[in-house]
């Protein structure tokens, strides 16, 4: 934004600046840019709305007589008194044209701002998918691991694909038990920490039927993870 005012190279020589000085001296001009300094910062049109006679010469910092230095302005031609006691610049408009509406470009770009901080915010704050938000950690069950499987593998195109994947899923046996689960969780867990090995002997010895082809089934996408991982 601005941080200053525009004053002509002929404006100590100009007919209204000599009349000022012959009326009330230099001092008279130093207040007029204190003036235009005070309203290019908090009046930027140049219309001193709310300012009376008195507000208008503490703003130009006049110490003269009470008074004198407005009726001057008004008289030399520097200061328009408009119908209800409202004082304006005379063409400030003209001389000062890129300080009109300032604050109201300051305001639109603060809001500018605010939305553009808005947007931001709620895109960082915009919730995951559920595999962003999902840990490496945290520890797959056997049954999540087969239903993840079973839909991974869905075969579409020929007949012969179709009677492959059929009778590959027939081979994987019926639901798993809540005691199988349990065995195929923790060997899971096992694996997934370097120390997979193979369920205890006895454990295979209970009815388990197609767990063990599912833990093969499960191994092997848990490897090829891995590889194309690394890869």
């Amino acid at each position: 934004m601005p941080e200053d005012f525009r004053v002509k190279f002929g404006f100590f020589d100009h007919v209204k600046t000599v009349k000022l000085v012959s009326a009330i001296g230099d001092s008279g001009v130093v207040s007029l840019l204190r003036l235009w300094a005070f309203a290019g910062q908090y009046r930027d049109q140049g219309i001193l709305h709310k300012m009376n006679v008195s507000d208008i010469e503490i703003a130009a910092h006049w110490t003269g007589q009470q008074g004198l230095f407005v009726e001057t302005l008004v008289h030399v031609g520097f200061l328009i008194r408009r119908r209800g006691g409202i004082y304006e610049l005379n063409d400030w408009g003209a001389h000062q044209g890129f300080l009109v509406n300032t604050s109201e470009r300051r305001k639109r770009a603060q809001k500018a701002n605010e939305i553009k901080r808005t947007k931001s915010h709620n895109k960082l704050a915009s919730p995951k998918t559920q595999f962003e938000d999902s840990s490496e950690d945290t520890p797959i069950s056997i049954s999540d691991s087969i239903s993840i499987s079973n839909s991974v593998s869905t075969p579409t195109g020929s007949p012969d694909a179709l009677q492959n994947a059929k009778k590959e899923q027939d081979e994987e046996g019926p639901p798993l038990t809540p005691e199988e689960r349990k065995i195929a969780d923790d060997w899971i867990r096992k694996m997934a920490s370097g120390n997979s090995g193979e369920p205890r002997t006895g454990e295979w010895q209970r009815p388990m039927s197609g767990l063990k082809q599912k833990l093969t089934r499960i191994k092997k996408l848990t490897d090829q993870s891995k590889t194309g991982g690394e890869s």
